[in-house]
């Protein structure tokens, strides 16, 4: 992966092989605390997949009072 710094650091928006914007992600796959999703470029055909990782939590709803 000639720009995989690049791509890390853009929030991977283009292909890591040869930085064309035709990027297409396959279904994700959640376990504990981390994330796959496999890409591939609709330009030079290239795959990988990226991971992801647990970074923060948010209540997104008040808890119930107990």
């Amino acid at each position: 992966m000639k720009h995989k710094a690049e791509y890390l650091a853009a929030g991977g928006v283009f292909c890591p092989f040869c930085k064309a914007p035709d990027i297409e992600g396959g279904p994700v796959e959640v376990n504990a605390g981390r994330t796959t999703q496999e890409m591939s470029c609709q330009k030079c055909s290239a795959c990988w997949e990226d991971q992801y990782t647990l970074t923060n939590t948010v209540a997104v709803e008040p808890p119930e009072p107990t």
